[in-house]
């Protein structure tokens, strides 16, 4: 192999190995902000002239209420019950205090009031105004539209699977810069498989959240107004940035495995890396020289 063709296989990979990583750092800024999912103009039925905005990602969110001129947000952890198998972002003084809300609402409990959330407002006087208003009753419907927390397992276990793979990829590619490997898993076509299992666990996990979104989170956010009957969110909720970032990593996977194949054509071009192979027909002899 010429020594231009060298240079040129090997910076190939090392683009490989750039294009994989910067595909992780893309899924990791997903997968940590709040955007997943934001709504705007929702209908707050108990009190008029009130504006409430609402946005999440995977893990944390953000409730803004405004009344008037009063401002206040509240923090939303996503909170799950296992074996009823529903998730809901909600806000309360503790974890605990959170699981039971879920399971409160979950079982129409009446007359729960809305739990005391830390309020991020101007000033003192603001935060006891907004904090009066939020109280509200549930209401006994099987309409109510949780989140599905085998979605939401699924969906964070494949980006993990897939950030996972890209890195593995994205290492592997430095490592083959200098050293030709003679183990399957550890070289070029290694990088292939581990690009593509990167790539496809991303397309799934992009596919669940977002069917899922269009039968439910488009219709109800999956908080605690919105579940309890004092707000209605029907059609106002959208995918947000940090669901749309997984498009960049999309792209760069696949740019990983162009760059491999036109490595690997590029290669079988080159008349030095030619390997011919001597097939004898007759039996075989041993030759003593």
């Amino acid at each position: 192999m010429s020594s231009y063709m060298a240079n040129i296989k090997k910076l190939l990979v090392f683009l490989t190995c750039f294009l994989s990583g910067l595909g992780v750092l893309f899924s990791i800024a997903s997968i940590t902000t709040e955007r997943w999912v934001y709504a705007n103009n929702m209908i707050y039925y108990q009190i008029p002239d009130t504006m409430q905005k609402v946005k999440y990602g995977l893990f944390h969110g953000t409730l803004t209420t405004t009344v008037g001129t009063v401002m206040a947000s509240v923090p939303l952890t996503m909170t799950c019950l296992a074996k009823e198998n529903v998730c809901a972002y909600l806000c309360a003084e503790s974890d605990e205090a959170r699981y039971t809300l879920l399971k409160d609402i979950y079982h129409n409990k009446k007359e729960i009031e809305q739990p005391n959330c830390p309020r991020s407002s101007q000033d003192q006087e603001r935060r006891t105004r907004v904090s009066s208003t939020f109280q509200t009753n549930t209401t006994d419907t099987s309409n109510k539209k949780y989140i599905n927390c085998g979605i939401w397992v699924t969906t964070i276990l494949f980006l993990v699977v897939s950030m996972l793979f890209g890195l593995i990829s994205s290492g592997l590619s430095f490592y083959n810069t200098n050293i030709n490997p003679i183990q399957v898993y550890l070289s070029i076509y290694g990088l292939f498989l581990y690009n593509a299992i990167a790539l496809f666990s991303l397309i799934i996990a992009m596919m669940v959240w977002g069917v899922f979104y269009n039968l439910s989170i488009y219709h109800d956010v999956a908080i605690f107004d919105t579940l309890t009957g004092a707000m209605e969110s029907d059609k106002t909720a959208y995918l947000g940035y940090s669901y749309w970032l997984n498009i960049a990593p999309l792209i760069l996977y696949m740019m990983s495995i162009a760059v491999l194949f036109l490595r690997q054509y590029l290669i079988s071009k080159d008349p030095g890396h030619k390997i011919v192979q001597r097939q004898d027909d007759g039996d075989p002899v041993i030759y003593l020289y």
